[in-house]
């Protein structure tokens, strides 16, 4: 593996014009740099570098989900705020 290839997404993964998606990290990027780990040829320069790149990714992803799962509960406590305040004047 070149040491730019991990360079190339972490600029990737600092800007977001690149569209690097949480999915397409997931899917794509992450299962094509993981068989790289066991690359005996990385010297350790290499491979910090890389195991960096792929905790930046699942730093990236895990910030993602966390946010995206607390939209999820706001939405769903709005919904039961609406809910009981029209259950409250239908039977008020």
């Amino acid at each position: 593996m070149n040491v730019l290839c991990a360079d190339i997404y972490r600029l990737m993964l600092s800007d977001k014009k690149y569209g690097l998606s949480v999915n397409l990290m997931a899917t794509r990027v992450m299962p094509s740099l993981l068989p790289q780990t066991v690359n005996p040829s990385l010297n350790l320069e290499q491979f910090t570098n890389l195991l960096e790149v792929l905790q930046e990714m699942l730093d990236h992803i895990d910030r993602y989900v966390a946010v995206a799962t607390a939209v999820r509960i706001d939405r769903s406590i709005d919904r039961q705020i609406d809910i009981s305040g029209l259950e409250a004047r239908c039977l008020g």
